[in-house]
């Protein structure tokens, strides 16, 4: 039989993801410092609320904000603030800084320097269809980059970056996220919504629906969101809903916008970005095709179909027996679907010919 010992030292989580991400700041003045502030910031950021609500902003650390505005293609940083390089001045950062970038159109930065954090925010690319400021860091090849970008992707799941093309994953809640990564499942989705979409408009639409997926993953709401083959009718086991009588060809306005670069197509772009978000906020499921166009909105699952034999064991409320109900119609009718509930957890089921 196995003997166990009491052990008298304590075991610190802090002190194993410390040891984790040591590599990311190799190249910085006061490394472990560094360590210890870049951990801090993690910690705060992966259970980071104000007034009861979960914000989402995407961190910069660097030494220097004009390489951090160079890889993130910034503009117009905002110097908020600066305190000794400790905990409380991360907290503090956040304090004053993480509410302003509610929406996205700014991000957080922070710089280690001289013994000090400075931090403030800057502004991001607006365009719906240009990459984050966090996949451009993804997209980085200058190995030379010193800075490290941080995103929550979930709930509590942080994804780790920096220029050296080192990342890391950390799960702070070690629960259903442990076996979904959110940003695999978001390119999925993205790859399958612009699946049959014009080779030339195709990386311009996947990040009009990459920013899609991550506004998902960010709500404070549930989401369901069907993928259909192009070309095909909305499904008959939809009861009713909201379908447009011209779907909203989201890459037509892709191929006007780089053939003029015209104000009014990016603004039509922006339009679009913000409808489809205010859509999958709606009760109901939102249904696109795999060129990326907009089929409708608020649809709902007949009732036959929702209480039949599969269906009735599901448990859980209606927004997941709907899923469950979608994802039996995968590779029939529908080529993927998206749920997300109120309180976070995400899925997506995908048909196996997408991957064929």
């Amino acid at each position: 039989m196995a003997e166990f010992r009491n052990h008298t030292g304590v075991l610190s989580f802090r002190s194993y993801l410390q040891s984790q991400i040591t590599p990311f700041v190799s190249d910085f003045q006061q490394s472990d410092i560094a360590a210890d502030l870049l951990a801090e910031f993690i910690v705060v950021l992966s259970m980071y609320r104000e007034e009861g609500t979960d914000l989402f902003p995407t961190v910069f650390i660097g030494e220097d904000v004009e390489e951090i505005l160079s890889v993130a293609h910034g503009i117009d940083p905002i110097l908020i603030g600066s305190g000794p390089q400790n905990r409380e001045t991360v907290h503090q950062a956040f304090r004053q800084s993480a509410p302003l970038t509610e929406g996205r159109e700014w991000a957080v930065y922070a710089i280690l320097k001289n013994r000090a954090i400075s931090y403030g925010i800057f502004r991001t690319d607006p365009s719906p269809v240009n990459p984050t400021p966090f996949e451009r860091l993804r997209q980085n090849k200058n190995k030379d980059l010193k800075v490290i970008g941080l995103a929550r992707l979930g709930r509590s799941f942080i994804e780790v970056r920096c220029g050296l093309g080192l990342f890391q994953f950390v799960n702070m809640m070690g629960d259903h996220e442990e076996v979904v990564n959110p940003k695999d499942m978001i390119r999925n989705f993205m790859k399958i919504a612009t699946k049959d979409a014009p080779s030339e408009l195709k990386s311009k639409l996947q990040s009009f629906y990459n920013r899609l997926g991550v506004d998902i993953l960010h709500s404070n709401h549930g989401t369901l969101l069907a993928v259909i083959p192009h070309q095909k009718s909305v499904p008959s086991f939809f009861r009713d809903g909201i379908l447009l009588e011209k779907r909203i060809e989201v890459s037509f306005g892709i191929s006007k916008l780089m053939e003029s670069d015209m104000r009014d197509s990016h603004q039509q772009l922006v339009a679009w970005s913000q409808l489809i978000r205010r859509m999958a906020s709606m009760d109901g499921i939102t249904v696109v095709d795999t060129v990326g166009a907009i089929v409708g909105y608020s649809c709902f699952i007949k009732g036959s179909s929702l209480d039949s034999k599969d269906s009735g064991s599901v448990m859980g409320g209606a927004r997941r027996r709907a899923f469950e109900v979608l994802r039996s119609h995968l590779g029939k009718q529908l080529s993927a679907v998206i749920y997300k509930s109120q309180d976070g957890v995400v899925e997506l089921g995908v048909s196996n010919a997408n991957y064929n």
